[in-house]
């Protein structure tokens, strides 16, 4: 990542001028989607996946698409349940599309579209978007060629090679590590389906780490450049869409083999300046896509923090009323769930999509809410918060708890449970803290 935002003069005009903080006026491809992409293909970009449930995106989610796909610089809030990852989904398609109109079949081709995240997870989720369309048959989807880069780290957690490292990554949570869903578009998984010789590598050296014993240079060098031949041969196959994080995009295998001539980050506004400027910096086209009045990044030095660490490019931005489009319909809340958000953050332009109200549970709640018409409610407890170790014995890491307010829902999960007859699954109890958490199962 330093040496990425070392170079940052040497980056495209756009991602210098993005590094100024420069107002970036529109500056609009001619050529409309429907004159470059195939009717299917234009199909496939305003529809819901999977393409058999027959759902057209939504109004605000289409024009999201259209202003990604005609100006250099685009950005797009998408406050919650609005769909902003099925949104950013559907525009690198569309751009990939665009890529593979543009160039020959055969032609050797380094340009993609490079889909970044400030996490794992946050990366998982787009990958997830686009299993509905990879996995239901459609010539549309013929074209696309999909790969997800996980960290060095993480490849570590499915694969020990010559450097077996202990238990060094075994804190990585389970969402952020490749799913089994996940392992046919896995880059650490796909060059090891196709050479067979890195597996056998790695089990001869696990069988001398076991006798006590090291493998030599020679053995680990050639291993290593083994790997990085197959990485190389995967990622000159005529990869179009790219699926990492913001500091993986400035890893060698990528920096040497493609150019991302489209970057789209997700979650914008949970990443710092700094890691979206890694994978702007070779762009020609950027999309933002995140929402400023969600979570922050986190910044671990407080010095940091107050030099302004803590503002992303994002809200940078939309601090100097650069042009956002906002998607404005909402999939996930009751209305008056959503009402308060709406107002307190969006100037009341959050709309509630009719098939919300659709999702009948089935179960008679009305009288346990305090108002029977609003299903929402604001407990006031008075309670001590406390700080406590997580983890294992002697562990540094602390975390805060509450004990009454750990009773508190408890004794409100056991009213639903014992009295409503709602069932286990249907109730969700989220909390910031980790030792809540654990508190709250003990209960």
């Amino acid at each position: 990542m330093y040496r990425s935002l070392r170079n940052i003069s040497s980056g495209t005009e756009l991602a210098q001028r993005v590094a100024l903080g420069t107002y970036i006026t529109s500056s609009k491809h001619t050529r409309g989607m429907e004159e470059v992409l195939s009717p299917g293909e234009v199909t496939v970009a305003r529809s819901y996946w999977p393409l058999k449930d027959k759902r057209r995106l939504n109004v605000y989610q289409q024009k999201a698409i259209d202003l990604a796909w005609r100006n250099k610089f685009t950005m797009i809030q998408g406050p919650p349940g609005t769909g902003k990852s099925v949104t950013g989904a559907h525009i690198a398609y569309a751009l990939a599309m665009r890529l593979c109109a543009e160039h020959s079949p055969g032609k050797d081709n380094k340009q993609c579209v490079m889909y970044c995240g400030p996490t794992q997870q946050s990366v998982n989720v787009v990958l997830e978007i686009f299993l509905e369309l990879l996995n239901h048959p459609t010539p549309a989807k013929e074209k696309l060629k999909i790969i997800r880069v996980f960290s060095k780290a993480l490849e570590k957690t499915d694969f020990r090679g010559a450097e077996l490292d202990g238990d060094v990554f075994l804190h990585i949570k389970p969402s952020a590590r490749c799913d089994k869903r996940h392992a046919e578009y896995a880059l650490h998984h796909r060059i090891r389906r196709e050479n067979k010789q890195i597996l056998v590598e790695e089990r001869r050296f696990q069988d001398l780490h076991r006798d006590g014993r090291v493998p030599s240079v020679d053995d680990i060098v050639q291993y290593r450049k083994m790997k990085a031949d197959a990485e190389e041969k995967v990622l000159k196959s005529g990869i179009n869409i790219v699926l990492c994080t913001c500091n993986e995009a400035a890893s060698h295998r990528l920096t040497s083999t493609l150019q991302p001539k489209y970057c789209i980050i997700d979650e914008c506004a949970m990443a710092t300046e700094p890691e979206c400027m890694v994978p702007i910096r070779r762009a020609e086209h950027v999309v933002l896509i995140g929402d400023h009045q969600q979570l922050q990044a986190v910044i671990q030095s407080k010095d940091a923090e107050k030099m302004g660490l803590g503002k992303s490019l994002f809200e940078r931005y939309a601090t100097k009323r650069h042009p956002i489009h906002v998607l404005e319909t909402q999939y996930r809340m009751h209305p008056a769930i959503c009402e308060f958000p709406s107002k307190a953050f969006y100037n009341g332009r959050l709309k509630t999509d009719p098939s919300v109200m659709r999702r009948q549970s089935g179960l008679n709640l009305t009288h346990f809410w305090p108002k029977h018409d609003s299903p929402i409610v604001f407990c006031q407890v008075e309670g001590e918060e406390e700080t406590g170790h997580i983890g294992s014995r002697g562990s540094s890491s602390q975390s805060k708890f509450n004990m009454t307010e750990a009773k508190k829902i408890v004794e409100i999960a056991e009213k639903l449970v014992c009295h409503y007859r709602v069932p286990n699954s249907e109730i969700a109890i989220l909390t910031p803290y980790s030792a809540q958490k654990r508190l709250s199962v003990k209960n």
